[in-house]
């Protein structure tokens, strides 16, 4: 079985166009004393959020330290399309740019997916966005093949290995069979129109379907890592936060297959800064230390502190000279109108004199902490990548320890 599941995985990086180097790796599978680093994540639009290279890069670093063949499981099984149809990017102005592909949300899982003519405008306008033209996506191919393409041009010259799992599971009837005994409701089995549906209960029938049909069945989140192990000589899993709190739970499970359980090691968590985000942050005396401020006001204080003067001063003289006229409330909050309007005018000059665009920190938000969120949970992978080269962050990588903020070149 060995020889026949190492030639399906050279097959399918072949079918992706991957690198020699990555074929090279997939048929060190061949060999019984091969060990492989695994890491993987579901097949999120144009790589999804950043922190799915984050686990690439960190498992091509131990599979280089280990002697291991890197592997990336594209989790394409899944059937949570509502997680993987769309990804954000920031616009020329600093906002979150989302966008969006519209696939059906019925069951059918990832693999599954087709591009269609409708998809075609909005990948254009991403590709265009971040610049990446060469990238070809065409109507009428698989979803995830069209993805798993990207993902490996992006990766070109690093060795890593792709995989889906439904090349996997005509080699999986054992562990299908073994599990649909112990605990059926691990297993999903697609349905007559190819939706996932969860399976409750052992049957004869389901058995003669693993044995006929193995294409159907797929395991849940914690079947796949013990089918993993089971198939793949898994020396470490590479694992994000979430990740890392349900693999400390699998021992029990992992023993009651008989299956050993890998090393499992923390991914990298990383900040990508581009050439103008960093220009920015030195424009205004800004660092990755220390929290970013809302406002202007922070930068320039003393421009806040003499527009408070001035307004204690307009209100005592609007009291003094026009109290039996309007009343205080009313004078208050026309000064303050007015006062708002010159302190918006004085932060515009002094960002002007030192040459600091007006949206500054606006694009440091949303670049820095999307939706007040790290940076790579939610900008995309792609367009953070096209940046750099991911050589280039191997290398940087090798020096860095964490909290990693790594400075790009453009």
């Amino acid at each position: 079985m060995q020889k026949k599941l190492a030639e399906a995985i050279v097959s399918y990086n072949q079918l992706i166009d991957n690198d020699a180097a990555a074929i090279a790796n997939a048929k060190k599978l061949l060999k019984q004393e091969t060990v492989a680093v695994i890491t993987g994540q579901q097949l999120g639009l144009f790589g999804g959020p950043a922190y799915t290279f984050h686990k690439a890069v960190s498992a091509l670093l131990l599979a280089k330290e280990t002697g291991a063949v890197p592997i990336f499981w594209l989790a394409t099984e899944d059937h949570d399309v509502s997680e993987i149809d769309h990804t954000y990017w920031i616009d020329v102005r600093g906002n979150l740019d989302k966008f969006q592909l519209s696939f059906p949300k019925d069951g059918r899982s990832v693999e599954d997916l087709v591009l269609e003519e409708h998809h075609m405008p909005e990948i254009q306008r991403f590709l265009q966005n971040i610049a990446r033209e060469d990238l070809k996506f065409q109507p009428g191919e698989s979803y995830a093949l069209a993805m798993s393409r990207a993902f490996a041009a992006f990766f070109h010259g690093t060795g890593l290995v792709f995989l889906e799992p439904k090349i996997l599971r005509p080699f999986a009837k054992e562990f299908f069979h073994a599990q649909l005994k112990k605990n059926p409701t691990y297993l999903f089995c697609k349905d007559e129109k190819g939706i996932r549906q969860k399976v409750e209960e052992e049957t004869d029938a389901l058995h003669a379907r693993i044995d006929q049909e193995p294409e159907r069945f797929s395991p849940n989140v914690y079947a796949r890592c013990a089918m993993q192990c089971a198939l793949l000589p898994t020396h470490s899993y590479v694992a994000g936060p979430s990740e890392m709190t349900y693999w400390s739970e699998l021992e029990g499970y992992f023993s009651s297959h008989r299956i050993s359980m890998p090393n499992i090691v923390a991914r990298k968590s990383i900040t990508m800064i581009t050439k103008e985000a960093s220009e920015l942050l030195n424009l205004c005396h800004l660092n990755l230390s220390t929290p970013l401020p809302k406002h202007f006001d922070t930068l320039f204080p003393k421009v806040a502190v003499k527009v408070e003067e001035l307004k204690k001063k307009w209100k005592a003289s609007a009291s003094e000279m026009l109290g039996d006229l309007v009343t205080a409330q009313a004078a208050g909050h026309s000064i303050d109108h007015a006062l708002n309007r010159l302190q918006r005018k004085a932060y515009l000059k002094f960002l002007s004199d030192k040459k600091i665009p007006s949206h500054a920190l606006h694009l440091l938000h949303n670049f820095l902490h999307p939706h007040e969120k790290k940076q790579e949970r939610v900008l995309n992978s792609f367009a953070l990548y096209s940046h750099t080269s991911v050589q280039d962050v191997l290398q940087k990588l090798k020096t860095q320890d964490e909290p990693i903020n790594l400075f790009l070149d453009k």
